[in-house]
């Protein structure tokens, strides 16, 4: 991956973590179509088996109504310039930690985006918009 010649964007979870998917989007997946309704199901599934419920008692910040966090869908729109995402272009290197491969800032190792924030609400609509069109 890190041999490749193609461009890398990577998130950080701390921004990830800030794009939620709660019930009050239920509706407008719904709304769209009969895709849309298999992702709410699997939403609604996914948030009973990893009990997202206990996840936003035990830390206030998160919504009472969380079913999940959008890491994939967050990384996608970076790709196609979301606006309000803070880019940090740094170098890494990989390394070997016992059986498990780190990815690790080096200025001498490969240049690499790096997500460091993003606009919440702004994905939020992006999102929306993108389902519903």
């Amino acid at each position: 991956m890190l041999d490749s010649r193609a461009a890398l964007t990577f998130a950080q979870l701390p921004p990830l973590i800030e794009a939620q998917l709660r019930e009050r989007d239920l509706a407008d997946l719904r709304a769209a179509g009969p895709l849309g309704e298999l992702l709410a199901r699997q939403a609604v599934v996914y948030a009973a088996d990893h009990d997202r419920a206990a996840l936003a008692a035990a830390h206030p910040a998160l919504p009472a109504d969380l079913l999940n966090f959008h890491w994939d869908p967050v990384t996608v729109c970076r790709r196609r310039r979301l606006d309000g995402a803070v880019i940090e272009e740094v170098g890494l290197g990989v390394e070997l930690d016992g059986t498990a491969l780190r990815l690790r800032r080096d200025d001498g190792g490969r240049p690499t985006r790096i997500v460091t924030a993003i606009d919440a609400e702004g994905f939020d609509v992006l999102w929306r918009h993108t389902l519903l069109r």
